[in-house]
């Protein structure tokens, strides 16, 4: 019997611990059906894992990691991410753009890294196309970024940046592309990588990263046409007030209250009856 009230005083201890403790996570929604097909804490994971910014490129579009589920031209199968990269003193800017055609391009995030004197700041952001404004990712307090075996590449003696030499039509030969799956299975897949190392923001705190961006950011007038048409646009919060409009149709019987009944008593004015009489 102790061990029994052992057992069950433990259990509740875990699960009362569980349920607080999710108080303080913060989730926020890609504005596009584009962007969630794009998880950048998933991105951002593949990152601290790679030795290079070409290896983290080569993760990013490997079929096996399912991380990448993009299909922005729709023509059934995932899109290339190349990875260009922009350095200027202690600020590294990883762009990850999808070729759409030939020089048109359109950039999905960007990751950002800066240093101040022994101070590393590390934090992806989402295109505005793609995410909506201000949609963030960085990294949880106990994450020592000048520790990440990428980041301490790119701030070596001598560091080239890594400019991606694929384009539209012109990809690496290990690459096969494949179908995109429906958001609900890829969000169930790719959520292997969500391992508590980074969290969602609204707040951009790597500031210099984005000033240095902003004048380079391509955009694709496809991907705005069709935003324009919500092609990517998932409302699935709209579709419940569409299946409760049937409920209108029940108003017919509030036309039954005592208040409505009266109608008839129309019928009783004297003029409506000598009008039939006349017709008689």
């Amino acid at each position: 019997m102790k061990k029994f009230i052992f057992i069950f005083i433990s259990a509740l201890i875990f699960f009362s611990s569980s349920i607080f403790g999710q108080d303080d996570v913060t989730v926020i929604v890609p504005t596009t059906e584009a962007g969630e097909n794009l998880d950048l804490q998933a991105v951002m994971e593949l990152f601290r894992e790679a030795e290079t910014v070409e290896d983290f490129e080569k993760a990013l579009n490997d079929s096996t990691n399912e991380v990448n589920n993009l299909d922005l031209n729709e023509d059934g199968t995932v899109d290339y991410i190349r990875v260009v990269e922009q350095m200027d003193g202690d600020v590294h800017i990883l762009i990850l753009q999808v070729p759409l055609g030939e020089n048109e391009y359109q950039d999905v995030a960007t990751i950002n890294i800066e240093k101040n004197k022994d101070e590393y700041i590390l934090q992806a952001q989402g295109d505005t196309d793609l995410y909506g404004e201000d949609y963030y990712v960085e990294p949880e307090p106990e994450v020592e970024v000048q520790t990440i075996t990428v980041v301490v590449v790119m701030y070596g003696v001598g560091y080239s940046p890594w400019i991606s030499p694929w384009h539209w039509r012109v990809y690496p030969v290990w690459w096969r592309p494949w179908r995109p799956h429906p958001v609900s299975v890829y969000r169930s897949r790719v959520v292997r990588h969500h391992r508590a190392h980074y969290r969602h923001t609204r707040h951009r705190s790597t500031v210099r990263s984005h000033n240095k961006y902003k004048s380079h950011r391509k955009t694709s007038s496809y991907a705005k046409q069709k935003n324009k048409k919500n092609v990517y646009k998932t409302q699935p919060v709209q579709q419940p007030k569409q299946k409760q409009d049937p409920k209108k149709k029940q108003d017919p019987k509030k036309k039954q209250d005592p208040k409505k009944k009266q109608d008839p008593k129309k019928k009783q004015d004297p003029k409506k009856k000598t009008g039939t009489k006349k017709k008689k």
